[in-house]
């Protein structure tokens, strides 16, 4: 179930997430303007936190100190995961370096037109080095993950997104991250592992058996520490790993010794 909290800043949202058939409960939240639990690990559930704000209110409560000392505690509190989506239409001026918004122009020849304008918050421009490296910080040591989307609509195609992500699979189910460089590009995938680790090696060289693959060969690298030893291994040995059946297990042991193909 995904929670909105029905204040200004969120309430307004709950409709079109109801429309993108998000099973979804208005109600208050203590902190972050949308909540649910997450499948975790082993299937423990996960308390995620979303915090939408625009671009100008992020910025001042960024300078004022009421994100960091009031709205951020609060967060890691009540969230394990905790994300924070910037709204709205900005960029940063690669002349001056100063973040710009979409806006109304109120000086010059293109007074009154729409266009990109400087951010003002509290009388002053707002450099986009110093709202990075704040950004940065909030990431790299408070453990928050930043969006930017650009209005109402993508902020509901995110919040969508991340609430089937944590809530349709398992964790173990998510796999994008198990890569491996192959020659075919179809079957390019690339994995965080180290060829040079038996247990990892066993692994790798096992997937590419038929009938095997990447869930598999990991059962199979828990049980054997090297290639040497799943060479020595028995018919009876290869068969009592979980999802290895008797007859794969034949052809396993036959085609490391050369008896039969896969």
């Amino acid at each position: 179930m995904l929670q909105i909290d029905q204040r200004i800043g969120s309430g307004e949202l709950a409709k079109f997430l109801a429309m993108m058939k998000l099973p979804i409960e208005v109600t208050t939240l203590g902190f972050g303007d949308f909540a649910f639990l997450g499948r975790g690990e082993g299937e423990m559930p996960v308390p995620v936190g979303i915090e939408r704000k625009a671009i100008a209110d992020f910025v001042s409560s960024v300078w004022t100190g009421r994100f960091a000392g009031h709205q951020l505690l609060g967060l890691l509190q009540c969230f394990q995961v905790i994300y924070v989506v910037l709204e709205g239409l900005w960029r940063v001026n690669i002349q001056t370096g100063l973040i710009e918004v979409w806006g109304v122009i109120k000086i010059g020849p293109k007074k009154g037109q729409q266009g990109w304008i400087d951010l003002e918050v509290g009388g002053k421009t707002v450099l986009y080095r110093d709202l990075e490296q704040h950004l940065y910080t909030y990431e790299m040591k408070g453990g928050v993950y930043i969006r930017q989307t650009r209005n109402k609509p993508e902020t509901c195609r995110f919040i969508g997104a991340l609430y089937h992500w944590w809530t349709d699979k398992a964790w173990d189910e998510h796999k994008s991250h198990l890569k491996f460089r192959t020659v075919d590009a179809d079957k390019a995938i690339l994995i965080p592992m180290d060829p040079g680790n038996p247990k990892h090696l066993v692994r790798l060289m096992c997937k590419e058996l038929k009938l095997v693959g990447w869930e598999k060969a990991r059962a199979i690298a828990e049980v054997f520490p090297s290639m040497d030893a799943a060479l020595c291994a028995t018919v009876k040995e290869w068969q009592a790993i979980p999802g290895i059946g008797p007859t794969l297990a034949k052809r396993i042991w036959g085609v490391l010794h050369g008896v039969n193909g896969m």
